[in-house]
């Protein structure tokens, strides 16, 4: 999980589920360092992740969303991206990551 996607889970879960993030950061913590690492943004990754998403977002088309670019830009082979989002699969696999099709939010 990139800092990009953590911020984002903390954002979405608050904002549309009326989760506090305090309690979202609880239920995280077990995982992280165990089956989640969480991953820093560096500069190549960086621009990795802006040359995807300026590759692969259409606006009302198939919008990627720079979260979802960057962790892409972070994933490596051995890497798991576990998503609902069908064009962020497409393109782990296109990464050489392993995708992992998790069910559809509500």
């Amino acid at each position: 999980m990139t800092t990009a996607n953590l911020a984002e889970t903390c954002d979405v879960t608050a904002r549309r589920y009326g989760v506090p993030v305090e309690r979202t950061m609880e239920l995280l913590e077990p995982l992280l360092g165990g089956p989640l690492t969480v991953i820093a943004l560096d500069l190549e990754t960086a621009v990795r992740a802006g040359s995807l998403r300026a590759q692969h977002y259409s606006r009302g088309g198939r919008e990627l969303s720079l979260a979802d670019a960057i962790l892409l830009a972070s994933a490596g082979p051995s890497d798991h991206v576990a998503t609902a989002d069908p064009l962020v699969l497409e393109l782990a696999v296109a990464a050489g990551a392993t995708p992992v099709r998790l069910p559809a939010g509500r």
